[in-house]
């Protein structure tokens, strides 16, 4: 029999994961609250089911579990953690438990503990800080890289970016994965992939999930960096694939970035003009345009970006003005609300 790996979510920045998971192996099955689900065409099995019906996800997996050698879950984000702790909880595959889910959710909690265990942290929201993915590997904390996320002005105001590798200095790398690590340790998790958002300078602890960074930086940036994704090599090591299958290389290949394209105002977003010609400009990797119509009311609301733009070069600077100069080309249909 074989294993089958139940992805939660089935976005527009969702192509990468079934594929690389039925390249290793996996049936995939995509759980996703839209039927028109982008990812839909690229898996095995669809079902329409919302990330945060625990019940669910539980009776799909457990009818899965009757023909197959373990069925894993995995979500890229966190309206999909509960589900994907109660299918490993159900099935009985080692995963991260629920307990482990609600107080990485829960920010206080999170940071009761990890002050009561002399972890440094700090609840300040930032913009400029470090984003770093890990997992673990029978029990051992492996890195999985480490992105720098910051802001420059925009067309109507800050926009939202990050790129990888980071600036840390080489002696500066180890203590934030460690700071990771034992953030996660301190909340119970020690299984499967675990994110953290960090400080720059002296490194402290912002918050921590039991998943990898969103996909654009996950399943789009770091391949283009490394040459593999994080969920490669989780994804191999849920087979027992042993090295270097499971193992992530961090000797960076060159740099990438991402942006995130940001509405200038609140209404309906009707969609995105200047993608093609945005996609032809040198180093642009990548482009995706959000669902649409949907209504933003809320423009500090993580769900009102638009769309994502990433792209490679051989710095920082470069990436920089590659991004920026593919933005500049696109326009954010917003339709005011009430407008006639």
């Amino acid at each position: 029999m074989h294993g089958t790996l139940i992805l939660i979510g089935g976005g527009a920045l969702h192509h990468h994961a079934p594929h690389w998971a039925r390249a290793a192996g996996m049936k995939v099955v995509c759980t996703d609250e839209d039927a028109r689900a982008p990812a839909r065409p690229g898996v095995d099995l669809f079902h329409a089911l919302a990330a945060e019906d625990v019940d669910g996800h539980v009776d799909l997996a457990n009818t899965l579990s009757r023909t197959s050698s373990f069925v894993a879950a995995y979500s890229s984000s966190d309206r999909g953690l509960r589900s994907m702790a109660a299918i490993g909880e159900a099935t009985g595959h080692s995963t991260v438990s629920l307990v482990g889910v609600e107080r990485a959710l829960d920010g206080p909690t999170a940071h009761a503990t990890w002050r009561k265990n002399a972890i440094p942290c700090d609840e300040r929201m930032v913009e400029n800080c470090l984003e770093v993915n890990g997992f673990f590997r029978d029990g051992s904390f492996q890195p999985a890289g480490i992105f720098e996320r910051g802001s420059f002005e925009g067309n109507g105001g800050g926009v939202a970016w990050g790129w990888q590798p980071s600036s840390l200095k080489e002696n500066e790398v180890r203590p934030v994965y460690e700071l990771l690590e034992s953030g996660a340790r301190a909340l119970g998790i020690e299984v499967g992939p675990v994110m953290g958002t960090v400080t720059l300078g002296e490194p402290h602890l912002l918050a921590l999930r039991p998943r990898f960074h969103e996909d654009v930086r996950t399943a789009y940036v770091s391949p283009l960096v490394y040459g593999k994704s994080p969920l490669q090599a989780w994804f191999a090591h849920l087979l027992d694939a042993g090295g270097p299958f499971d193992e992530m290389p961090l000797a960076p290949q060159r740099c990438a970035g991402w942006l995130a394209i940001l509405p200038e105002h609140e209404g309906t977003f009707c969609g995105i003009e200047g993608m093609d010609q945005a996609r032809r400009l040198p180093g642009i990797a990548g482009l995706v345009c959000g669902r649409h119509p949907f209504e933003i009311t809320d423009l500090f609301d993580e769900r009102a970006v638009c769309g994502y733009l990433w792209a490679g070069g051989r710095s920082k600077v470069e990436v920089e003005h590659r991004l920026r100069s593919a933005r500049a080309a696109l326009r954010v249909n917003i339709a005011r609300t009430g407008a006639a």
